[in-house]
């Protein structure tokens, strides 16, 4: 097995050469620690809290699902004494970082551990038949194992629940695919661990000091992130949701590199590529025994470059060239639902994050066209703004989307570890949308979507409908992606608050009115990361601030008790609330919370017509 896993290193060793223009090494750790310090909210030296976040971190990364360690061996680390503590703060300050060094060599003998168990757990799976084995497949993060029975019970149980889903999923014949499962099931747990695993001194290096910095910079509070090369371009993409590419979205399989969906008018899609073909060279490379990462790399490449592509389709063995081009993700538009509504329409409108990019298409722009081509057409009784599965994104898109129906005017307030106060403001003008709307939120919808919610609840122009409270995320980062920094990261350089002074931090926006979503019962959000920023509100801290920022707050806050006090839409709650109470949500839809969130824009509109237009019409 360890000679199968030292090719496997060569292909990734050889990929990375190409993509990797510098390497970092261990001299860049305290480097981008110190970059990092510059602009945090409230952490500047490594003391004693940070170190042992860091050995818990560094650790945890590494052993996610708790399948490599027993517990005996993790616990120095994870509960670490004051000499491991005092020996990780030396060790950085004198940019050795031995803690981290000897902590390293215990993944390199766990992975080799797990390769043998796996194999041994493995050859047992395959004498038994597959009721057999579903019974066994489980998987959870559960506390380390106490032995190695355990360890190797629990390798056990992940082997056999990924053939369950492999099996079930592509609904094949257990018995003559078995061995094939297992073998995706470990070419998949080996890509986990190349990081950890490489040959040669520079990429060794390269690698660790990525795993330290991430540590470091994690340990400082839950947004705080430093990104690796690779999760730079993919975190660059998912913030402008555009890229340079073919047009494909691919699934990695036991089959293959499957295509999995194909972009409308993309250069994959004009040349006849279509969904469930296989990829099996890249350039005249045989793809079969990379692994995901390394194929999407080969795949990669400029705008207008081209790249051949050997593609199977059924029996069907072809060729096609294609022209890389800048390819818009799905999420970069607004999708539009209409409700036919008495002599108009309600229009559900899904913004799924807010970005900005190079080729002019933006989170604002996208609404307001999405608006205007409404309005142009039929009168808008009212807008559902589905704001669900939006994690967040650019500020100013947050701001400038809630100018849209607010014509401007303050929207969030920053305040630094230093004490000062930023005010985020749009320039007033006449708003493109003033009829009833309501916000449709998750307990998923986070960051810059919270600031939407919560500042359009303010100004009393919104009325917010979804899970109990959004994701809980009151912090703004500072972030090098989109630029061409060395160091690429995120960090926490302040807490926002709405121009109320409140903080949606921990708590997450509250609905107005609860409509349970799907992710109702998930537990997701900011309390439930490591070590996030604790809530307060500026009001509490409004003492603390100098005569020129409480002169400022002291107008915002007038700004907004005007503002609240002069809502239409919000005196209409309780009824509202109590109409959708008793509905309750419609199993016979496809999207129940979507259906009942445009139920109570009917209703409210209906309110503030004075009941002059009844359901159904």
């Amino acid at each position: 097995m360890k000679k199968s896993f030292n090719a496997y290193q060569e292909n990734m060793v050889f990929i990375k050469s190409i993509f990797f223009l510098s390497l970092f090494t261990i001299n860049d750790i305290p480097e981008g620690v110190k970059e990092l310090f510059s602009y945090h909210y409230d952490r500047n030296d490594f003391d004693a809290e940070m170190a042992k976040r860091s050995l818990d971190l560094f650790v945890e990364s590494f052993d996610v699902d708790h399948s490599y360690f027993l517990w005996s061996e993790v616990k120095p680390m994870l509960s670490p004494s004051g000499k491991w503590i005092d020996f990780t703060k030396k060790s950085f300050t004198n940019r050795s970082f031995e803690a981290f060094i000897e902590i390293q060599k215990y993944f390199e003998q766990a992975i080799e551990r797990r390769i043998a168990f796996e194999n041994e757990m493995i050859r047992d799976l395959l004498e038994k038949p597959f009721k057999e084995v579903q019974k066994i497949a489980a998987y959870g993060f559960e506390p380390y194992p106490a032995n190695f029975a355990q360890l190797k019970t629990k390798i056990k149980s992940e082997a056999a629940l990924f053939a369950t889903r492999e099996t079930l999923n592509g609904r094949y014949d257990y018995e003559n695919v078995k061995k094939k499962i297992y073998t995706y099931f470990q070419k998949k747990q080996r890509e986990k661990e190349l990081e950890y695993m490489q040959r040669g001194p520079s990429m060794e290096e390269h690698y660790f000091s990525i795993h330290v910095l991430k540590a470091i910079a994690a340990s400082m509070d839950a947004h705080t992130r430093f990104f690796s090369p690779d999760e730079k371009r993919e975190m660059k993409q998912a913030l402008s949701k555009d890229y340079s590419g073919i047009g494909v979205v691919l699934r990695d399989s036991m089959d293959g590199l499957i295509i999995q969906r194909v972009v409308e008018n993309s250069p994959a899609a004009n040349a006849g590529v279509r969904a469930k073909d296989i990829i099996l060279k890249i350039d005249g490379q045989d793809i079969t025994n990379l692994y995901f990462r390394e194929a999407i790399e080969l795949l990669s490449g400029r705008n207008f470059t081209k790249v051949r592509l050997e593609i199977q389709r059924g029996e069907q063995i072809f060729e096609v060239s294609l022209t890389r081009a800048p390819i818009l993700s799905p999420e970069s538009q607004a999708r539009t639902t209409l409700f036919p509504f008495g002599t108009g329409t309600i229009a559900a409108i899904r913004l799924d994050g807010f970005f900005d990019n190079d080729q002019g298409n933006s989170a604002a722009q996208q609404l307001e066209s999405a608006i205007a081509s409404i309005q142009s057409k039929e009168e808008l009784k009212a807008v559902v703004l589905d704001l669900r599965r939006n994690t967040g994104g650019f500020l100013t898109q947050a701001a400038k989307v809630c100018s849209i129906f607010t014509g401007g005017g303050p929207i969030v307030l920053a305040r630094y570890g230093n004490g000062q106060i930023s005010v985020v403001k749009e320039k007033i003008t006449k708003p493109l949308y003033n009829g009833p709307l309501i916000i449709l939120i998750s307990r998923l919808s986070a960051s810059a979507s919270e600031i939407v919610a919560q500042t359009l609840k303010e100004y009393g122009v919104a009325i917010i409908v979804g899970d109990t409270n959004s994701y809980g995320k009151g912090s703004m980062q500072y972030q090098t992606i989109t630029s061409d920094e060395p160091f690429c990261y995120a960090v926490t350089i302040a807490k926002y608050y709405t121009i109320s002074g409140a903080s949606v931090q921990l708590k997450g926006v509250a609905s107005d009115i609860v409509v349970p979503t799907d992710l109702s019962q998930i537990p997701i959000g900011e309390q439930y990361l490591k070590y996030p920023l604790g809530y307060d509100t500026l009001r509490q801290n409004f003492k603390q601030l100098s005569l020129q920022s409480r002169d400022e707050l002291g107008q915002i806050f007038s700004f907004y008790q005007r503002q609240a006090s002069g809502s239409v839409s919000r005196v209409w709650i309780d009824q509202l609330r109590s109409l959708s109470e008793t509905r309750g949500l419609r199993a016979d839809v496809a999207d129940p919370a979507l259906y009942e969130a445009q139920e109570i824009a009917r209703d409210l509109v209906m309110y503030l017509n004075g009941g002059s237009i009844k359901k159904g019409e």
